[in-house]
């Protein structure tokens, strides 16, 4: 936090002692919103989740080519499984420079390479905050990450973004006595041996383990589209399992482990209707292995395995085919639908592979808007076709006054992690079914 406001006031200091062209008026903006929100558990009847926060976003045009922007967060938490101290986070701290062909930020921005519902695509470059899973929106949890981002206009409808990230910034991952801790030990375990889990570790703040990429986009009249790049370290790490001091007793170290992404997306207008296509291709990214149930000592790939510390490289392809409709029924007022077919596809999978080796989801999202505005239904599923893995989330904001909203929303996860055959991400939280209520004051 202290580097990207210390790049991007250093940089303003720099360009205020110089002349930039013709000054344009001083334009300030400043707001932020005030939010309690609270979930307990069906099934439990416990908090799994209570926050309150203050986002404060801040932002001003010093003059026609120099502009910064903040946007800070300050939250507490409160469920039994988290002690109740205040933290806060700097999402975006940057200074902007526009030039007549490009714009140069410098600091800390937030990133989205890509639009997909409930799942991630191409959207690799800023970390999330997943303390709470992914429940909350991707507005809510994108991080930011540090670096230069220049943004070159080839004309209106054209244009290439080259980034550069000084140092990896990792999610934001829930506490091990959260219910949303994703690691299942016992799926790692064979008979005889324990397994112990041990702290998260991140690459080291090196200028060698700097992240680089790029991304060229256009809008031309037909479609819109967008390729890009990124030398990246993967935000979901792996266990590396290793012998322990004691016999039979292993250690499971988190670790974050370098990959190259590839990605492609498209968005097609059809006779009132937006197709859209994502691709994503991860070329040597970490999975985990694990034991098989009953494992043979004399089999060389168990050899194999432990000598790679329970972790193989393989490349990987995530692929999205949507539409966008706006139904025309007049029971659905400003009607919005929107579904999406998932692929997931690991080549060549190592025989122990510890995840699914093969994905396919299918996803719908359905909102509306009734009484001028004010009360606004969401319904948003996605479920694995292969079976025991789905998501489901219901909820409605009632916005009575400018700046208040009130929201009522129920999740339900259904399933089990994955074993094998089938299940997934969102079967492994079955137990996590909640009711989630929230007030928001905007100002």
């Amino acid at each position: 936090m202290t580097r990207a406001v210390g790049l991007a006031l250093l940089a303003t200091g720099a360009l205020a002692a110089g002349p930039l062209g013709p000054a344009a008026a001083p334009a300030a903006e400043f707001n932020g919103y005030l939010q309690e929100a609270i979930s307990v558990r069906t099934g439990e009847g416990d908090v799994i989740f209570h926050r309150q926060t203050f986002n404060v976003k801040f932002e001003e045009n010093a003059s026609r080519r120099v502009m910064f922007r903040f946007e800070v967060d300050a939250w507490r938490d409160d469920p039994e499984f988290l002690d109740d101290r205040v933290r806060t986070r700097l999402r975006e701290g940057y200074l902007r420079l526009r030039f007549p062909d490009f714009d140069l930020r410098l600091g800390r921005v937030q990133l989205a390479w890509g639009t997909a519902e409930g799942v991630i695509i191409g959207d690799q470059v800023s970390p999330f905050d997943i303390e709470n899973f992914i429940v909350p929106g991707f507005d809510e949890i994108r991080l930011g990450v540090d670096g230069a981002f220049v943004d070159y206009y080839f004309s209106l409808e054209y244009r290439l973004q080259a980034l550069w990230i000084s140092h990896f910034q990792p999610p934001d991952f829930p506490n091990p006595a959260s219910p949303w801790f994703p690691a299942d030990l016992d799926e790692l375990e064979a008979p005889g041996f324990n397994v112990e889990l041990q702290p998260f570790t991140r690459p080291a703040n090196t200028f060698e383990n700097s992240e680089f990429g790029f991304r060229f986009s256009g809008n031309p009249t037909v479609a819109d589209f967008a390729i890009g790049y990124l030398r990246s370290w993967d935000d979901r790490p792996t266990l590396h399992i290793r012998p322990g001091a004691e016999p039979a007793t292993f250690l499971a170290v988190p670790e974050h482990d370098q990959f190259d992404l590839f990605t492609a997306n498209v968005v097609y207008p059809i006779r009132g209707a937006l197709l859209r296509a994502d691709i994503a291709f991860e070329r040597n990214r970490f999975l985990q292995l694990r034991p098989p149930d009953s494992p043979d000592p004399t089999d060389p790939r168990l050899a194999e395995a432990f000598s790679d510390e329970f972790v193989a490289r393989h490349d990987v392809v995530r692929s999205l085919v949507g539409i966008d409709l706006k139904p025309s029924f007049s029971w659905w007022q400003q009607a919005d639908a929107a579904i999406q077919l998932v692929h997931e596809e690991v080549i060549d999978p190592h025989p122990f592979l510890a995840v699914a080796d093969r994905t396919d989801l299918v996803s719908i999202l359905l909102r509306a808007a009734y009484r001028n505005e004010t009360v606004k239904p969401w319904l948003f599923a996605i479920a694995d076709v292969r079976g025991s893995n789905a998501w489901v989330q219901a909820k409605v904001d009632y916005e009575p006054l400018d700046g208040w909203r009130l929201s009522l929303e129920y999740d339900w996860f259904g399933g089990h992690a994955f074993d094998g055959d089938d299940g997934g991400i969102f079967g492994m939280f079955d137990d996590n079914d909640m009711v989630k209520s929230s007030i928001r004051y905007s100002f």
